[in-house]
């Protein structure tokens, strides 16, 4: 994983980059460690100043910001990471100036910061009578107080250590700290990436109380070391504090990161096994079910196909006996009828145990349009008028189920129809899609019924014979071929019903594509 990262260049001992661009600094070493233990890769992007680094965060132009201070400002468009290093903020100032207890005591004083900074957001919100200037770096800030063009600056104790010593400054002094407000720094993370968030807090929570002293002692302790001068000795007391206090604190969070992960672990595992019993019970279950389907349709075609066979004997002697034709009529439509809820049955089992794609080819919306009036004008004995509108090509799809949708609208159009009046069946095409349609003039359906019609076995005039599966297949097989349905209905009046089909799904939109009953 690759995180685009901004930094301050110009922070040292915590952070900077050289002439080469390459990165130093205490938050450099513990920034790679982080890294290695989360796994993650970080590219470091160039800016000019803190400042600019800022705004490249706020343009979404780097990922992250790898040292800063949480602040209420910043938390409106950052995620913070744990604190992963801490330090005082001290007050710099002449040899001749008073020690400092608290900034409450200051009003007119004038106080040297960097622009942008935490301490600053700080300041502005809590001690609004300071009057504040702000530099373009770190040394600028502290100068400003040597020239006593500024009479405090107010940096961390490290920055303080390394830049007094470092530029020479020994006519300035730390006057106290700033009580209230140390330096806890994180990583800010651009808003809506927590799993970046995540993955940098296991970076740091394995982070060793060894490797934050290595960081400190290779820019701070080992350079002032071996020069026997008060501000080095102060910084090295702070720094033994910092790092007793880190190495107790990750400790605790440690252990107890280790319990809960063991609780966690066990219940997870518990977890598991329950689900792959709930997973095994239920593949049982639907394995009997398509079982019991199969077994049901093999028992039902037979008889129906002698039913059928017998009709057309039957009509070959209805020449001879006038009076049995409309019953023999009657008796190959409910044969049929039986059929076709015997394969919408078999259709469902298909749908939930089967991929679309594997089914899929050309099919001719002239076809489908013609094969739907043939079976309208079959179930309509006479009393409809059944206009077919063709517009369209082709169509991507299954075309056995493609046809099972039209020929279920039609059926439903001329049962909840009894009046007669006009059965319409049309194709469009219209921006690479197809669109289906299918309109009577019938009984309607009631704005209160209209949300359910869709639903398994779903009627919405309830004295019409039906199980309340034609609907319900519609907008399975619509589903399966990425369409939409749509339903306009007024009572007494008509319904209309149309199908939008993409005419060509793509192969991302085909994958593992799989109805959801």
């Amino acid at each position: 994983m690759t995180v685009q990262l901004c930094v301050d260049p110009d922070w040292e001992p915590y952070e900077w980059i050289d002439k080469e661009g390459n990165f130093h600094g205490i938050a450099a070493d513990l920034i790679n460690k982080i890294a290695g233990n989360a796994n993650v890769n970080f590219e470091i992007v160039a800016t000019r100043d803190w400042p600019e680094s800022l705004e490249f965060a706020k343009a979404r132009q780097c990922d992250a910001l790898a040292f800063l201070n949480q602040t209420p400002e910043r938390s409106e468009w950052l995620d913070f990471s744990e604190i992963y290093f801490t330090d005082p903020n001290v007050f710099i100032t002449h040899q001749d100036f008073e020690y400092i207890r608290s900034l409450a005591e200051l009003n007119d004083n004038r106080v040297a910061l960097p622009h942008g900074t935490g301490v600053e957001q700080h300041l502005r919100r809590h001690y609004p009578k300071l009057t504040i200037q702000t530099y373009d770096s770190e040394i600028d800030a502290i100068l400003a107080v040597q020239s006593k063009d500024a009479d405090i600056a107010i940096r961390s104790l490290s920055v303080a250590a390394y830049l007094l010593r470092k530029e020479g400054l020994f006519d300035l002094k730390v006057a106290g700290n700033l009580e209230g407000f140390s330096n806890q720094f994180r990583i800010g993370v651009v808003k809506d990436n927590e799993a970046l968030v995540e993955r940098l807090n296991i970076g740091i929570f394995l982070l060793t109380p060894d490797d934050i002293r290595s960081a400190v002692n290779r820019y701070v302790y080992i350079r002032f070391y071996s020069e026997p001068d008060y501000t080095m000795l102060v910084t090295v007391i702070a720094i033994s504090g910092i790092l007793i206090g880190l190495i107790s604190f990750w400790t605790i969070k440690l252990k107890r990161l280790n319990l809960q992960l063991q609780t966690n672990q066990s219940a997870l595992k518990s977890s598991r096994d329950q689900l792959q019993k709930s997973l095994d019970e239920e593949h049982m279950t639907n394995m009997r079910q398509h079982q019991f389907m199969r077994m049901v349709a093999h028992e039902f075609r037979t008889p129906l196909s002698v039913i059928e066979s017998s009709c057309d004997l039957l009509e070959l002697q209805s020449s001879q006996h006038p009076m049995l034709t409309p019953t023999i009529e009657k008796q190959r439509l409910s044969a049929r009828y039986l059929s076709d809820l015997v394969n919408r049955s078999l259709a469902e089992d298909r749908m939930v145990k089967t991929y679309w794609q594997r089914n899929a080819a050309w099919v001719s919306c002239e076809e489908i349009i013609r094969t739907a009036e043939n079976y309208a004008l079959l179930l309509n004995q006479g009393q409809h008028q059944i206009i077919a509108i063709n517009k369209a090509n082709k169509i991507s799809g299954d075309g056995e189920l493609l046809q099972m949708m039209m020929n279920n609208l039609v059926e439903n159009a001329i049962k909840y129809s009894p009046n007669g009046g006009n059965i319409t069946i049309q194709a469009l095409e219209e921006n690479n899609q197809v669109i289906l349609c299918v309109a009577d003039e019938g009984m309607g359906i009631s704005e209160a019924d209209q949300p359910m019609m869709f639903g398994k076995y779903q009627r919405g005039q309830h004295d019409t014979p039906g199980l309340g599966l034609g609907l319900y297949l519609v907008k399975g097989i619509a589903k399966l071929h990425n369409g939409q349905v749509n339903l306009t209905s007024e009572v007494m009046k008509g319904t209309t019903i149309s199908v939008t089909l993409p005419i060509l799904m793509n192969n991302n939109d085909a994958k593992d594509l799989r109805l959801e009953i």
